[in-house]
């Protein structure tokens, strides 16, 4: 999956560190056990790293830090929704529990839920107030749901004192760059990478400053930096490779994967990186040689057989193939037992690429058997109204649209959501998606999901001078 937003980095070690000030002082041998969790994580070395949070777990005596380990393994391997299946379960079970909201808050920003995953983060804080990943998460939750006021009052206040100067230099430039104030943006971009910094994130948020801007060759050369060799901290090297992508720097992509293999990742991450390399490219022969192997190098969980799914449905739209990807989908369906709560995820993601009317009132049923954090996901609540038109609820639907569209003026996110659902082959209502498409861009220029789509929309109408002329 790429993800166009800011990147969220795990540093296993800081993460560990954090939990220890956040919980009810465990006794020295589980801090040292976590630690090593921590350090076994960072090498990859995940049977070893399992033991260690296992060991913690049974001289807690209350506390399962095993649960934890899972999720923190899993978000190692890309297997995001078996990591956010675990750090829901664990926020369930233990309400103040700081680190499982962190976790929730990783998974649905890679997603690309901000608004779901700001209300995770601020969670966090609340529980860990003294916790420097804790006050980053919080303001960068800020920033990607563009609550920029919110954003630069934690700057400016004693949550930003717990930031390096660096990193808050950086978040300051990211904040008015998404406000269209370049120069202001320069000013603390240059502040920023301007120091002497130890610490490689610094270099990958201004990245993120450069590449907002339209500096994705300045964005890339910085990138670099912070994801250079095998020393570099596995959550930046993920950042790199996403980063390199979006912005079409193959060489960059596969060498990250080399310097992944060097550091210790196995095949469940290599192959699933490597077979969205060939999708992005649109090659739908090496994707399916390189996805033909994937689950032959995976573990059968949720992510691992949706990631097969989702390739799998890939490879079908392959002109070449005879099976359309709708029924390849369905195909995949049928032949994988999720428990209910994901199941009717994984149907609300494959809504808007099927008609078949068993398919959506099945989807009816389930949605609201949904775990909380997952019903609350821009995608669930949109999938919701696409189904309610396509149940022939015409009225309900286009009015829970105008809702929505009203209550969301300014996040393009959802902007952008509803546009595709006016957009989509069997509504086209063409004047709603198009003022849409521009409200998404008027309220964030930059934002490429939108601009693509409504490029996209015009070319399906046969508008190409329109679409040039974007």
């Amino acid at each position: 999956m790429k993800v166009k937003l800011m990147k969220i980095r795990i540093l296993p070690i800081l993460l560990i560190m954090s939990l220890l000030s956040c919980s009810k002082s465990p006794h020295e041998k589980v801090a040292n056990l976590l630690l090593a969790g921590g350090e076994h994580l960072e090498k990859f070395e995940h049977e070893k790293a399992r033991e260690s949070f296992s060991q913690a777990a049974v001289e807690a005596k209350g506390y399962p830090y095993d649960r934890l380990g899972n999720g923190l393994i899993f978000e190692q391997q890309l297997f995001h929704y078996d990591a956010l299946n675990e750090y829901l379960d664990l926020a369930a079970l233990f309400p103040d529990s700081a680190m499982a909201y962190g976790g929730i808050y990783r998974i649905f920003t890679h997603f690309g839920y901000n608004d779901t995953a700001v209300t995770y983060a601020n969670r966090y804080f609340e529980l860990s107030p003294e916790s420097k990943e804790a006050a980053l998460y919080k303001v960068q939750g800020s920033v990607n749901a563009r609550k920029f006021d919110q954003a630069m009052l934690e700057l400016d206040g004693p949550l930003g004192g717990l930031l390096d100067d660096n990193t808050a230099n950086c978040l300051k430039a990211l904040v008015f760059g998404r406000l269209g104030s370049f120069d202001s943006s320069d000013i603390y971009l240059g502040r920023a990478i301007s120091n002497d910094s130890k610490d490689s994130f610094p270099y990958g948020l201004a990245s993120d400053v450069l590449e907002l801007t339209g500096r994705q060759d300045s964005a890339m050369l910085l990138s670099r930096l912070s994801a250079g060799s095998i020393e570099s901290p596995f959550a930046d090297l993920y950042r790199h490779f996403y980063r390199a992508l979006d912005n079409n720097y193959y060489f960059d992509a596969r060498k990250t994967i080399k310097i992944l293999e060097e550091k210790g990742a196995g095949k469940e991450v290599t192959t699933a990186l490597n077979v969205m390399i060939a999708k992005d490219q649109k090659n739908f022969t090496k994707s399916r040689i390189i996805n033909s192997d994937y689950l032959m190098a995976t573990p059968k969980n949720v992510s691992s057989l949706l990631f097969d799914m989702d390739a799998g449905g890939f490879q079908f739209m392959d002109p070449g193939m005879m099976m359309s990807q709708s029924q390849a989908a369905i195909f995949y369906m049928d032949a994988l037992n999720f428990n209910i709560a994901m199941k009717s995820f994984v149907t609300a993601q494959l809504i808007l690429t099927k008609g078949e009317s068993d398919l959506r009132v099945e989807a009816w049923g389930q949605i609201s058997q949904l775990k909380e954090g997952i019903a609350l996901t821009r995608q669930v609540i949109l999938s919701k109204v696409y189904i309610e038109y396509r149940t022939g609820q015409f009225e309900s639907a286009l009015e829970n649209l105008k809702k929505l569209r009203a209550a969301n003026q300014n996040q393009p996110d959802w902007l952008t959501g509803i546009a595709d659902i006016y957009a989509h082959p069997s509504i086209k209502i063409s004047d709603e998606a198009l003022a849409t498409f521009d409200e998404a861009l008027k309220s964030d220029r930059w934002y490429k999901k939108a601009f693509i789509n409504k490029i996209n929309f015009l070319r399906s109408f046969g508008r190409y001078e329109d679409a040039l002329r974007q």
